[in-house]
């Protein structure tokens, strides 16, 4: 919580400021990469045409971008956390989640290959 209790003040001093700014979650640059980099490729300085997709983990090399993809894609994280939904769903204030398009663990489908959006839709 208190990770994301810091983004989302981050995020209103931005605001307050008059600050345009964006946040780009971390399964959605893994599930398309090209994708998501030609939605801000225009509000950036000198992008560049030739985009080219990161295959491999910067941390562990022995994880490819297929991993990623699997794990996050098919949300085979919920694994971990079978049985704790509800538990961790407690602990957390999910109306500040939402802005970034989350909501509270037990609210969605468990089954794989369903994920939610930035806008809170699931796929």
């Amino acid at each position: 919580q208190a990770k994301l209790d810091s983004y989302v003040g981050f995020a209103d001093k931005l605001t307050d400021r008059g600050i345009a700014h964006r946040f780009l979650r971390f399964e959605d640059i893994v599930l398309d990469q090209a994708g998501l980099y030609s939605t801000i490729a225009p509000e950036l300085e000198n992008a560049r045409a030739d985009f080219h997709e990161l295959e491999s983990s910067t941390k562990d090399r022995s994880k490819t971008l297929d991993d990623y993809r699997d794990y996050y894609g098919n949300e085979r994280w919920r694994k971990a956390l079978t049985g704790l939904e509800a538990s961790i769903d407690a602990q957390i204030d999910w109306s500040k989640f939402a802005r970034f398009g989350y909501r509270p663990l037990s609210a969605i489908s468990a089954v794989p290959g369903h994920r939610e959006d930035q806008q809170g839709q699931v796929t």
